[in-house]
C-alpha cells in the first residue's frame, strides 16, 4: 500500500506537532514513541552526559603581601643572629648653636645603640603521593599545585608576622575591665555578671572566633612526627570584674586599658 501526501499536508502536520509537548500521548502515538530509551539525567555527573569540566584548577583566593614584597630576599652570612648599630639621638645634651666671634662652635653629642635579632626559621609542609599524581594526569600538575599553594601560604603567614608579630613586647596580663551597668539597651536579667578580658596579638585575632573561641596554647604535630608547643597569641586573662544589672532590659558597658602590642581583645561573660 502506498500513501501519498502532498507538501501542504506535511507542513500542516509539522505545525501541529510543534505545538504539542513531547509528553503529549497524541504526539507520541503519532511517532510511535511511548517512552524514551535514553533521557537526560538530572545529575551532571551521572548517566550518558558530557561533563564540561575546564582543565586546570582555578585558584580563587587572594595573595596580598605588600609588606613582604618590599623586603629584599637577602641571604644570611652564618651565625645565629643579625647585628647592627644605630644612632638613636643627636645633640643629646641640648647644645646651643650660637658661635662667638673668632671661635668655633660647641661639640655635639650623639647616642648610639647596638641591636641584635636572632634568626628564626619559618616554613610549611605540603606533600603529594604518587597516586594523586597519577589521578591528576591530563587535568593538572598536582606536584606544582602543592609547591605553589605551600609557597603562597608561607607568604601570607610571613606578611601577618611582619604586620603584627609580637616577640619583643610580651603582652603580659590583661588589665581588669571597668564595668558599668545600664538599665536599657539589652535583655540581661537582674543578676550579678562576671566579665573577663583577654588581649590578643594579630595571630590570636586572626585564628580566633566567637564560635571556636581563642587558642591559649597550641600543640602542633609536624611532618616528621615531632611536635611543637607554643602560645596562641594571647595575653594572660584579666581578673574577673563583676557588675549587677537590674530589671529585664539591662546591658553592660565594658572597657579595658589598652595593652601595648595588642591588636584585639576577647571578652568572656557569664
Amino acid at each position: 500500500m502506498t500513501i501519498q501526501t502532498d507538501a501542504q499536508e506535511i507542513l500542516e502536520r509539522l505545525k501541529t506537532t510543534q505545538q504539542k509537548p513531547l509528553g503529549d500521548p497524541r504526539f507520541n502515538s503519532l511517532l510511535g514513541l511511548e517512552k524514551s530509551t535514553f533521557s537526560q539525567n538530572p545529575s551532571a555527573t551521572s548517566g550518558l552526559t558530557f561533563y564540561d569540566l575546564e582543565l586546570g584548577a582555578k585558584f580563587l583566593y587572594p595573595v596580598l603581601t605588600p609588606l613582604r614584597n618590599m623586603i629584599p630576599r637577602v641571604s644570611g652570612k652564618g651565625g645565629i643572629q643579625a647585628a647592627w648599630r644605630a644612632i638613636t639621638a643627636i645633640n643629646t645634651t641640648g647644645l646651643r648653636f650660637g658661635v662667638s666671634s673668632a671661635n668655633r662652635g660647641g661639640v655635639m653629642a650623639v647616642k648610639t645603640q647596638d641591636y641584635t635579632a636572632s634568626y628564626k626559621g619559618i616554613g610549611v609542609e605540603t606533600s603529594v603521593d604518587f597516586e594523586a599524581q597519577y589521578a591528576g594526569q591530563e587535568f593538572d600538575d598536582v606536584r606544582a599545585i602543592g609547591a605553589k599553594t605551600g609557597l603562597e601560604a608561607l607568604m601570607l603567614g610571613e606578611e601577618a608576622m611582619i604586620l603584627g608579630g609580637c616577640t619583643s613586647v610580651p603582652l603580659g596580663a590583661t588589665p581588669t575591665p571597668t564595668l558599668a551597668a545600664l538599665t536599657t539597651g539589652g535583655t540581661l536579667a537582674a543578676q550579678t555578671w562576671s566579665i573577663i578580658c583577654v588581649a590578643m596579638t594579630l595571630d590570636g585575632l586572626m585564628n580566633g572566633s566567637v564560635a571556636g573561641g581563642v587558642q591559649g596554647q597550641i600543640v602542633r604535630q609536624n611532618a616528621d612526627l615531632s611536635s611543637d608547643t607554643f602560645g596562641g597569641g594571647l595575653a594572660r586573662p584579666s581578673a574577673n570584674a563583676t557588675v549587677a544589672t537590674t530589671g529585664t532590659t539591662g546591658s553592660i558597658s565594658a572597657s579595658v586599658t589598652p595593652v601595648i602590642g595588642a591588636l584585639g581583645y576577647a571578652w568572656f561573660w557569664a
